[in-house]
C-alpha cells in the first residue's frame, strides 16, 4: 500500500512539475524568464542554465542560435531548464553579473555555478550532462546557423566600435 501511495505522489510531482514548467514563455526551447518569474523558474525546476544577456550585445547575439538549439535538445528532459533573461531590463538583486553574457548554473541543492567554457553547441551540451546528470546527445548543428562575429547583423541595433585586434574573452563588460 505504501509503494502505491509513494508512486502516486512521484508521478503527481512530475504531472506538477511539467505543468508548472509549461506556464512560462518559450522561445524556441528556451524559457524566458524575467523579473517577475525568475525565483519560480528556478524553484519548480531541479536543474536550469541561464543566459543573463544583452540585447546590445554581440557576443549574446553570437551565442542566440546556438542557446536555442541547447533549448531543443533539453527540451524532453524534465529535470533540465534551458531559460534566458534579459539583465538589462529586468532587476534581480540576488545576481551579480559583470559582464555579457553571463550563463550560470543553478544546481537543485540551491548553490550555483558560472560557466566558463567554450562557446558552443558541444560544450553545453557537455556542461549540462555533467551537471544534470543527463545523457542528451550533441544536437546537429550547421555553422550558417550561427551569427558570425564580424557579420553586420550581430551588431545592427548596436553602435559597438569593434577592434578586430583586441583579444576577446567572450564576454562584453558592463
Amino acid at each position: 500500500m505504501m509503494r502505491v501511495v509513494s508512486t502516486l505522489l512521484l508521478a503527481f510531482a512530475i504531472v506538477a512539475s511539467s505543468a508548472f514548467a509549461a506556464e512560462f514563455e518559450k522561445e524556441d526551447g528556451v524559457i524566458v524568464a524575467t523579473d517577475s518569474n525568475f525565483d519560480d523558474i528556478i524553484a519548480a525546476n531541479e536543474n536550469a542554465i541561464v543566459e543573463f544577456y544583452a540585447p546590445w550585445c554581440g557576443h549574446c547575439k553570437q551565442i542566440a542560435p546556438i542557446w536555442d538549439k541547447l533549448g531543443e535538445a533539453f527540451e524532453g528532459e524534465d529535470n533540465v531548464v534551458i531559460a534566458k533573461i534579459d539583465a538589462t531590463s529586468n532587476e534581480l538583486e540576488d545576481q551579480e553579473i559583470q559582464g555579457f553574457p553571463t550563463l550560470k548554473f543553478f544546481h537543485p541543492d540551491g548553490t550555483v555555478s558560472e560557466f566558463d567554457g567554450g562557446r558552443d553547441i558541444a560544450d553545453f551540451v557537455k556542461y549540462v550532462n555533467e551537471h544534470a546528470g543527463t545523457n542528451v546527445a550533441v544536437p546537429e548543428f550547421a555553422e550558417s546557423e550561427a551569427v558570425e562575429e564580424d557579420s553586420e547583423s550581430a551588431y545592427e541595433d548596436y553602435d559597438y566600435d569593434y577592434d578586430e585586434e583586441t583579444p576577446s574573452s567572450g564576454h562584453d563588460e558592463l
